[in-house]
């Protein structure tokens, strides 16, 4: 286990057994020394907070990201589709086998770009 991984747990750990001291706390006193270890020990634990909120965000843009990389990676590959079957269209002189091969490799990329957001195949 990560150094990391075992501080969060003995913080919380730690955080879990102050609030069950300020649940049971009888007197004002007591509760007041279990509230100031509660936040004592809830301000330790902002940096991680502060973290992970970071990686939340770094998350989302890099989704964003793969999104419009998709999107852009759809369009090139419709581009390129209709420059080469401008060529290979037998209508336009080419011949069948290669017409099909172009259509099973534009399937083909525009599954791959589309699994790239995690779209359905």
């Amino acid at each position: 286990m990560s150094r990391d991984l075992e501080d969060s747990l003995r913080l919380m750990d730690a955080i879990r057994k102050a609030t069950e001291a300020y649940t049971k706390a009888r007197t004002e006193n007591a509760r007041q020394k279990a509230q100031a270890r509660l936040q004592q020990l809830l301000a330790a634990d902002a940096p991680f907070r502060q973290e992970q909120q970071r990686q939340r965000e770094e998350t989302r843009r890099l989704r964003e990201d793969t999104r419009l990389y998709r999107d852009v990676a759809l369009q090139v590959i419709d581009v390129g589709y209709r420059r080469l079957a401008t060529r290979v269209h037998p209508d336009h002189g080419g011949s069948t086998e290669t017409m099909a091969r172009l259509n099973r490799m534009r399937a083909v990329l525009q599954t791959a770009a589309k699994r790239l957001k995690g779209g359905a195949p």
